[in-house]
């Protein structure tokens, strides 16, 4: 852990802002707390047109769109949709509302994820995984339409952003990670007996 402290930067350049951002629709999944949060707000604050926060639980969801508009001064532009990684039908119902209700989608931000330091299953794979991996790529192939429609009719460059754990390129995750092979990676992975939970 402290290698993954001292490896980070401590004054990165805020590359968003209302020049950027004016006009324009954000999703940001996991964003209730943390990194998240922090990203929606900025978003707001940056002249957003919408910021959909992505969310499974919504109260919390709420909380955190209320706590936006109160240190952003900015209202009408946060929305809390419901979103459980956990649930391929709930990741199918976000997509065809997103791509049936608002015009554009400028950026996709997958923030959400678990960690969990025993084996769980869902959706017979599992959980980590499954919400980590497999349900992020499900819900972002499922934007693609809506991204590749905003930029043509918008002449823009939508992103799709991916946050990941630094903790998964220490040694033992790496480890864990090798023992998916080159064949086969999911089924290697998803082996109850050869897993150590807490370093994934």
């Amino acid at each position: 852990m402290r290698l993954i402290l001292a490896e980070q930067r401590e004054k990165l350049p805020v590359l968003v802002d209302a020049t950027k951002c004016s006009g324009k629709t954000y999703i940001v999944t996991g964003s209730n707390v943390g990194i998240g949060l922090e990203t929606a707000r900025h978003l707001a604050k940056s002249s957003a047109a919408r910021v959909i926060l992505a969310v499974r639980n919504v109260k919390a969801g709420e909380a955190a769109r209320s706590d936006i508009e109160r240190t952003t001064g900015r209202t009408g532009v946060v929305s809390v949709w419901h979103l459980d990684l956990a649930s391929s039908p709930s990741i199918k119902t976000f997509a065809s509302k997103a791509n049936n209700e608002i015009d554009r989608v400028d950026a996709l931000i997958n923030n959400a994820g678990v960690w969990w330091d025993s084996w769980t299953e869902t959706e017979g794979t599992e959980t980590s995984m499954t919400v980590n991996v497999l349900n992020t790529m499900f819900l972002s192939m499922l934007m693609m339409p809506k991204l590749m429609e905003t930029a043509r009719i918008y002449g823009t460059q939508p992103r799709m952003i991916f946050l990941v754990s630094g903790l998964g390129f220490q040694a033992g995750a790496r480890k864990e990670m090798a023992k998916g092979g080159r064949s086969d990676i999911l089924k290697n992975i998803n082996n109850r007996k050869d897993q150590a939970m807490s370093q994934r």
